[in-house]
């Protein structure tokens, strides 16, 4: 019984090369992938007509959350010569990883960006109270 996903996968696996699934699988994970990034891209610029009152550091933090869901999506997909692309080492790192940290980096910066313009906007509105 210990045993039991390694023989799920094989039953699933041969079930798989029986019916043919491994030789569509390619345009289906191709097709899958192409369409989440043009479903992304659809939405950011839907948002951006919706929400024009964004500031760029809101901007910053919805694209690079797009990107995250992305990339985190195709990697679910595991199409192969992107499995392979994104286990590429680079200083030392999968570059998936790096992606990741780079996105991640870049939600931090949003935020600390929307931070520092309220912390702004907050001490211009205080000045402008005591002034009057």
């Amino acid at each position: 019984m210990t045993n039991f996903p390694q023989h799920m996968t094989i039953v699933g696996r041969q079930f798989a090369l029986e019916h043919g699934w491994y030789r569509i699988r390619r345009p289906a994970q191709t097709f899958g992938s192409v369409g989440m990034l043009l479903a992304s891209v659809a939405i950011v610029v839907g948002l951006r007509t919706q929400f024009r009152s964004l500031r760029p550091p809101e901007w910053l933090a919805l694209l690079a959350m797009s990107c995250l869901f992305n990339l985190t999506i195709i990697q679910a997909i595991s199409l192969h010569d992107v499995d392979d692309l994104l286990s590429t080492r680079l200083f030392g790192l999968r570059f998936g990883t790096l992606a990741e940290l780079l996105i991640l980096l870049c939600i931090i910066v949003a935020a600390a960006w929307a931070g520092r313009l309220s912390r702004t906007k907050y001490s211009e509105v205080r000045s402008q109270e005591s002034e009057g």
